[in-house]
């Protein structure tokens, strides 16, 4: 048996959770193939979300996300 990776909290949420450590280029439980490592604890997005979107985490719509750059 092998163990959820990452979470999400709410059905409608646009970000999952990682449980665990996880490394550039794994695939996580919804499909995504990370680009860059997540440390365990942090959020990742679940699919593209652009620069200035409302993104849904915890069932709520949060301000806009800023540009990584």
């Amino acid at each position: 048996m092998t163990h959820p990776r990452t979470i999400r909290l709410h059905p409608d949420d646009d970000v999952d959770i990682a449980l665990a450590d996880l490394a550039a280029g794994e695939r996580t439980d919804a499909g995504v193939v990370l680009v860059d490592p997540v440390p365990r604890g942090h959020k990742l997005a679940r699919r593209p979300i652009p620069a200035g979107a409302f993104v849904r985490r915890y069932g709520w719509t949060w301000p806009s996300l800023r540009d990584p750059q």
